[in-house]
């Protein structure tokens, strides 16, 4: 106010104001270091000096100069513009904050396409999320193939620049080999003026194929349904209780005639699996465990990912004719129906009807006092069939022993080969010169 006196800070704004009353004008460049003094004045404006034209105003979209940033005013303002091809002679359309050229063929955009599993003879469904870039809007189809091979056709709808979800379905042929396939995706506008406003897209995920299986000891995959799978009767006494151990309804100690049965399905949890006879019921008994505890009755549906690796089968009724028993596994559930799994059993009994030393035959007696061949030829035939253990004889001094054997087989039709195991063999004699071996 150019009274002379100091203001005291009484001053706030004109030219020669002393804001802190040290007798130097606010204005002055003399003392740079006073806050007070110089073109800013007192109180150090932040934005003094800056050259930011936006410095200080509240306004986030100031300065923006994006016309196609959504976040920012109306992106559609001037109505021709140019954000997409950078030639400045195209009115490019903006919507949604989304840019294109119309004259210009945009390519429609897969944001998601996820894999999946599937089983052999069922089908698979793989999700994908696909978008129109451009300003194409109808009928859209897609092909899915595998190795060039189509597995699966559809179509879908999509508007104006807008994305759709779409379910691709695709068949998984009964021969296939378990693994992992790449699943091509194609997608193809079939409207928008002969296809000169858009244009397709394509990609690709996994498809885990599974199989439905069953395995039996080390029986070959071609040979489970012909000539299939052959389980004897399980005769023998294990455990020494006086009873054959099929006839056993409870857990049999030392049992060891029980074969390993092998179970392979898909493990997924919204689907089930049936194991079950096609014919022969009740002629082979199935247990989790190796020695006849906790029996599997049949018909036995599991939650899919729970299915057991293995059970044991157990030959229980001889068959009348060959192959007259049939399993089969069946899958429930997403990615279904699939190929089952079958397999064909026979339940066999095999027994011998007489063992005969032809080495010596007719050459041993009845004399238990001396070597003489005198008293009575020993009877035929030297082995009986018996529960019990008995016990044949043959002397042959140092000659090989010739056997014949005659057997019965049930059914009659199974082929046999025949296959001796000599155990439990302790020759022994007695000599004029005492016991010798």
């Amino acid at each position: 106010d150019d009274d002379g006196p100091p203001d005291g800070g009484g001053c706030r704004s004109g030219e020669g104001c002393d804001s802190d009353g040290d007798g130097i004008p606010d204005d002055s460049d003399d003392y740079p270091d006073d806050p007070c003094n110089g073109p800013c004045g007192c109180g150090g404006d932040p934005c003094c000096g800056s050259s930011d034209p936006c410095c200080g105003n509240p306004d986030p979209c100031c300065g923006n100069t994006d016309p196609c940033d959504p976040e920012c005013g109306d992106p559609c303002d001037p109505a021709c513009i140019d954000c997409d091809d950078g030639d400045p002679c195209t009115c490019d359309e903006c919507e949604g904050g989304s840019c294109s050229n119309p004259d210009i063929a945009q390519p429609c955009l897969v944001k998601q396409f996820e894999g999946s599993a599937g089983c052999a003879g069922g089908s698979a469904s793989l999700s994908a999320v696909v978008c129109n870039s451009g300003d194409c809007y109808g009928a859209y189809e897609w092909t899915a193939t595998v190795g060039g091979d189509p597995v699966g056709l559809g179509g879908f709808g999509l508007s104006a620049q807008s994305c759709n979800d779409v379910i691709i379905s695709v068949q998984v042929d009964a021969e296939s080999a378990e693994g992992t396939v790449v699943v091509d995706l194609a997608i193809t506008p079939l409207g928008c003026d002969a296809m000169e406003r858009s244009a397709g897209c394509s990609t690709s995920a996994t498809l885990e194929i599974r199989k439905l299986d069953l395995r039996f000891l080390n029986l070959p995959e071609e040979e489970e349904n012909d000539p299939g799978a052959w389980v004897p009767r399980n005769d023998d006494d294990d455990n020494d209780n006086g009873q054959k151990d099929y006839l056993e309804n409870s857990v049999v100690n030392g049992e060891d005639d029980l074969a390993p049965l092998f179970l392979k399905a898909p493990a997924n949890p919204s689907g089930t699996v049936t194991l079950d006879f096609i014919r022969g019921a009740g002629r082979i008994k199935l247990y989790k465990n190796s020695d006849k505890s906790n029996p599997v009755s049949l018909p036995k549906t599991w939650t899919a990912n729970e299915v057991p690796t293995g059970l044991f089968v157990e030959g229980a009724t001889v068959s009348t004719s060959l192959r007259d028993i049939g399993l089969e596994l069946s899958y429930a559930g997403p990615g279904g129906p699939c190929e089952p799994a079958t397999m064909d059993f026979t339940v066999a009994r095999v027994g011998i009807v007489t063992l005969q030393f032809n080495s010596d035959h007719n050459l041993m007696f009845d004399n238990d006092v001396d070597y003489e061949q005198s008293f009575t030829s020993l009877v035929q035939p030297e082995w009986f069939p018996s529960f019990s253990r008995n016990h044949p004889i043959s002397h042959t001094m140092d000659i090989p022993s010739t056997v014949q054997l005659s057997i019965w087989v049930q059914p009659n039709a199974l082929p046999v080969s025949l296959f001796l195991k000599l155990t439990d063999f302790m020759p022994r004699g007695v000599s004029p010169g005492g016991e010798g071996r």
